[in-house]
């Protein structure tokens, strides 16, 4: 019996059992209080204790990391691969293959695909990854990395191709009241100034490219205000804007702005728009664009 069984036995006989002497515990299930009387575990509590037993030792340690029980239980029973689930505030994603496969991980968009999350493969052979759903965007973009191999994940339907032509999956997140910086971007002052923030790893170049500045890739450079934490502030016309974040030759979606249209060549772009109190339809500021529901 391993250390972390043997832990976990002594828990459940501790709920059950809390003055029991779990020393004294001998064949036959018999166990000695702290009066000297000698009793009998109950067949109920053996089938909980073997149970959470069993629970333990097959279930990847990684899973109890996320305090869900019902993600355990998925983790452990999965016999095939399927399409990413959101569960209690956690993405599940699955890969599986017929293949010789020593290493499967996944990269997000809004980590400027920084970090390769490692899956974990069950006693079935699917490869699994619970990863928590991050708080301050409404969708995630991934791709899927299979022993150094870059490709979009195969059991998700859903995907879109980023300005580079790359293409992505995607998931879409519930949708909270407040992210974890309680913001949504672009803030748009009164005077049409906009401020554009974005958050990602620190030290690193971000650019702002847009229908503003003809899409430079290098025009605006956002200021790192704090470790992680860049913004810079734009003052423009009325009218519709589209555009991106460029960092690490990567053209990143803004993740804090749920609005999002399509450019004339039909690449998903981030926009907002900057009402004209003197003109009731700014349709002309949107022509060559495509505006998603």
């Amino acid at each position: 019996m391993s250390v972390k069984t043997a832990r976990s036995v002594k828990y459940i006989l501790k709920v059950f059992y809390p003055e029991s002497d779990l020393e004294s515990i001998h064949s036959g299930y018999h166990m000695s209080n702290n009066t000297g009387k000698s009793s009998r575990l109950d067949l109920p509590v053996i089938i909980v204790i073997f149970f959470f037993v069993f629970i333990v030792t097959t279930v990847p340690a990684f899973a109890f990391e996320t305090g869900n029980f019902q993600i355990h239980l998925k983790t452990a029973n999965m016999e095939k691969a399927e399409k990413p689930q959101i569960l209690e505030d956690h993405v599940f994603i699955s890969y599986q293959t017929d293949k010789l496969v020593r290493f499967v991980g996944a990269a997000f968009s809004h980590e400027s695909f920084s970090e390769i999350h490692s899956f974990v493969r069950n006693a079935q052979g699917v490869f699994v990854l619970v990863y928590p759903a991050p708080e301050d965007v409404s969708e995630i973009s991934y791709r899927i990395v299979v022993d150094g191999l870059w490709m979009a994940d195969p059991m998700n339907p859903e995907r879109v191709e980023d300005p580079s032509g790359i293409t992505l999956s995607r998931i879409s997140l519930p949708r909270k009241e407040l992210n974890r910086w309680k913001l949504v971007t672009p803030v748009i002052h009164d005077d049409n100034s906009v401020d554009f923030h974005y958050f990602g790893p620190k030290g690193v170049n971000v650019y702002l490219s847009g229908s503003f500045n003809n899409w430079d890739p290098y025009m605006y450079k956002l200021n790192e205000v704090k470790p992680g934490e860049y913004t810079t502030t734009l003052t423009m016309l009325p009218g519709t804007y589209f555009y991106y974040f460029v960092t690490s030759g990567l053209f990143l979606l803004d993740p804090l702005n749920p609005d999002k249209g399509a450019d004339s060549e039909g690449f998903e772009v981030s926009m907002f728009e900057i009402e004209n109190p003197y003109l009731a339809d700014n349709s002309e500021d949107k022509k060559g664009f495509k505006l998603f529901n």
